[in-house]
């Protein structure tokens, strides 16, 4: 394992310099805004990459966690930190958000599940990538949808360091007994992979400006690599540990639509929901967040301990690629 990982640096760190060799500042803009723009397709590719090449998804199998941890170090670092100070100017408006991330959603998925699922790691894996926090593109995306960024990032700092806590409760509080791994050993998890790298990130942007700088001008194609090879490993992991059957195969196309219901369905019907005296650029940060969650989270934990479980998530990735494109988006938000 220590030495497929100081293999991977020494190819992130050559690939790093051949791409500050043969491209431009302009190049590199537009190469990572191509990323941002098109970051659904690259999921999708992550997919069938894994379908083409499980065996060697199998063998990054012990990378997992620490691609999940990489991922949200970058996230600690492109972070604003200052703008922090907008939980103060819309503490009701990110509260409302947090509850459609930690409690609508969630019941929702949970309420679908156990109506169209029998497997309860299924309902488990489903249930926990329903509790995952916004995502970082949550913001890049209100912003091209002229929605209230800064609230975005409200939302997305607020249920990152609220995930600890809550996920594992709610996972309690709605799953019982079914829940495969023990509260406090997730609680633990949680702390390690959410907070621990977002204070790193933090410091590194804080005490070493230079790098700070290297990986935030690059994140976008740096959230991209860490996310396309987790997605690859959940894959290709899930087709060779886990034998499906019949039965299996349905339960999928159910959780493809749990999935489609809990990201378009609070798209579709948010109109319908929300006050009408609500501005809409406010509505569009709270629906985006709410809606874009980084399910790699619940992906990289299962991958650990329930391999089946982590079917779900994967599945939901597969939705998210559409979530991802904005073309789409923009049909959706008209």
């Amino acid at each position: 394992m220590l030495l497929c990982l100081y293999i991977y640096l020494l190819l992130l760190y050559y690939l790093y310099h051949r791409f500050n060799e043969i491209t431009t500042h302009c190049e590199k803009v537009m190469l990572n805004n191509i990323v941002k723009k098109y970051f659904g397709i690259g999921i999708a590719l992550a997919i069938v990459a894994a379908l083409l090449f499980p065996y060697s998804a199998v063998k990054l199998h012990p990378l997992a966690v620490l691609f999940l941890f990489c991922l949200m170090v970058v996230t600690g670092i492109t972070i604003d930190w200052p703008r922090m100070k907008i939980i103060l100017k819309k503490p009701i408006a990110i509260l409302f958000g947090n509850c459609i991330i930690y409690l609508i959603v969630p019941v929702i998925v949970f309420l679908l599940s156990k109506i169209l699922l029998t497997t309860d790691q299924y309902i488990y894996g489903a249930v926990f990538a329903a509790l995952t926090p916004a995502a970082i593109v949550a913001p890049f995306f209100t912003r091209l949808f002229k929605g209230n960024t800064e609230l975005s990032f409200g939302i997305l700092v607020s249920s990152m360091i609220l995930s600890p806590l809550l996920i594992p409760i709610m996972l309690k509080l709605l799953l019982g007994d079914t829940v495969t791994m023990p509260t406090m050993l997730l609680a633990k998890d949680m702390l390690l992979l959410i907070p621990l790298p977002l204070l790193l990130g933090f410091s590194i942007k804080t005490f070493f400006a230079k790098i700070s700088k290297i990986v935030y001008d690059n994140s976008p194609i740096l959230n991209f690599v860490f996310l396309s090879l987790l997605i690859f490993i959940l894959f290709g992991v899930s087709l060779q540990k886990v034998n499906l059957g019949y039965g299996g195969y349905s339960e999928l196309g159910w959780l493809l639509l749990i999935f489609f219901v809990q990201d378009f369905g609070l798209i579709l019907g948010a109109r319908f929901v929300f006050w009408p005296r609500m501005p809409s650029a406010d509505r569009t940060a709270i629906i985006l967040s709410a809606s874009m969650k980084n399910i790699a989270i619940a992906a990289g934990i299962l991958l650990i301990y329930d391999p089946r479980a982590a079917i779900a998530p994967g599945i939901a990735f597969i939705v998210h690629a559409f979530l991802f494109t904005p073309w789409i988006l923009k049909k959706l938000l008209k």
